[in-house]
């Protein structure tokens, strides 16, 4: 396999989305009223091997041609899922003036925000994969690290909250599935 860097690949979809995505958490941050810090947030283990999983992803993406096919389409499709639930996601978490979300779309699903990061990844998958059976794999195994750390993560938010909110989180968890 020949490794072919062209400037028409999948970091021209990217880029975009990791901007876009940055913007709308600053602006999120900013607007939010209810803050809720978690110091798990910060745990460099997590932080260095998220940001490595990201890198080999990235560079992934910039030897990936892009190919229109069904599996492209496929792809975009799921991105625009993402990208939807994402902000939906991001509205209920605005909107919410009293601590826990659990109104809007966390009344579907604990983790909304999650299952967009996921099906975001999924959609890079399918466009590889329609583009180069290597590079899929390879995105396939840097996709299954990142769930492993999505949940590792909500595992440890969930414990986070339970001792935050007690009751109020108990029922919600009895209420709403952790995904989907």
């Amino acid at each position: 396999m020949i490794l072919k860097f062209s400037l028409y690949n999948l970091l021209l979809i990217f880029i975009p989305i990791l901007i876009l995505t940055i913007i709308i958490i600053r602006v999120a941050q900013s607007l939010c009223a209810n803050k809720i810090l978690n110091p798990e947030d910060h745990d460099k283990r997590n932080i260095i091997e998220f940001l490595t999983n990201l890198l080999m992803f990235t560079f992934i993406c910039a030897f990936t041609p892009i190919v229109t096919g069904v599996l492209f389409w496929i792809g975009i499709f799921l991105l625009v899922m993402a990208g939807v639930i994402y902000i939906l996601s991001i509205v209920a978490f605005l909107k919410n003036k009293n601590g826990l979300t659990i109104n809007g779309i966390y009344s579907v699903t604990r983790n909304p925000m999650y299952i967009a990061m996921v099906m975001l990844l999924t959609g890079f998958f399918l466009m590889t994969l329609g583009s180069d059976l290597v590079l899929a794999f390879l995105m396939g195994i840097i996709i299954i690290k990142f769930i492993r750390l999505i949940h590792v993560r909500v595992l440890n938010e969930e414990g986070f909250l339970r001792n935050k909110y007690k009751d109020i989180f108990f029922q919600y968890c009895e209420n709403t599935p952790r995904y989907i």
